[in-house]
């Protein structure tokens, strides 16, 4: 059972979720930017050849997507923790 349009709480319902959607935007861009650069320092110091260092490789990418979920998990941890 969800809300319906005519229902009061309605439009606090929507103000509500999307305060929550910008919440989350700007947690996310902060987050994403540090892990990119967690991966720049990391993966270049691995490369041995510093032109063509600039181009994103598979590798890049996955550890640009753990890095990001290390730092999400980071996040919700303390959000956790300050919410007990």
């Amino acid at each position: 059972m969800g809300l319906r349009v005519n229902d009061p709480d309605y439009a606090l319902h929507c103000a509500l979720s999307a305060w929550a959607e910008r919440r989350f935007s700007d947690v996310e861009s902060p987050l994403a930017a540090q892990a990119e650069a967690m991966v720049r320092i990391k993966r270049s110091k691995s490369r041995r050849h510093v032109r063509g260092a600039s181009s994103w490789t598979l590798e890049d990418e996955a550890l640009f997507r753990a890095r990001l979920g290390d730092l999400y998990e980071a996040r919700a941890r303390l959000v956790r923790g300050a919410a007990a």
